[in-house]
């Protein structure tokens, strides 16, 4: 038996699920690669004592909603709407559950994102794959912007 570190395991989900997303355009699978690489680097930053990209948004919310004057939540209802796909996919307690709506595409892109974000703030060095997913990112912004822009 060999011991491994939880660290190397989602850098290499997270690399799987770029190359799931962009070569293969099996996006459910690069989304649960990546949701699983975003949990074990959410994890090892707490660790850290550090904010992972739930607790950014979380924050985000909790800024915004003072900002605007609005009674806060409970954030448990916060937490749930943003694990709702995750937990939709896995779960499956009647035949009421069976079908589901998602964008699923977008819905990788940004868990993949949200990945990315946590192994940068872990200080993980990017790798190839994780610089193509980047490159590929912008060059779609920027395509957007300049459909904008006519």
């Amino acid at each position: 038996m060999k011991q491994f570190d939880k660290q190397d395991v989602a850098t290499e989900l997270l690399d799987a699920a770029i190359t799931e997303h962009l070569d293969h355009a099996r996006h459910f699978a690069a989304y649960n690669a990546a949701a699983v690489s975003e949990e074990l680097t959410s994890k090892l930053l707490r660790l850290c004592d550090k904010k992972d990209s739930a607790s950014l948004k979380i924050g985000a919310l909790k800024a915004m909603t003072n900002v605007l004057h609005q009674t806060e939540p409970d954030q448990r209802i916060w937490w749930k709407e943003l694990f709702r796909l995750k937990n939709t996919i896995k779960h499956m307690d009647r035949e009421s559950d069976r079908f589901f709506e998602a964008n699923i595409e977008v819905s990788a892109r940004q868990k993949i994102g949200d990945a990315i974000g946590n192994a940068v703030r872990l200080g993980i060095t990017k790798s190839s794959q994780v610089l193509r997913f980047e490159a590929r990112r912008l060059d779609s912004r920027t395509q957007d912007a300049a459909h904008f822009d006519r």
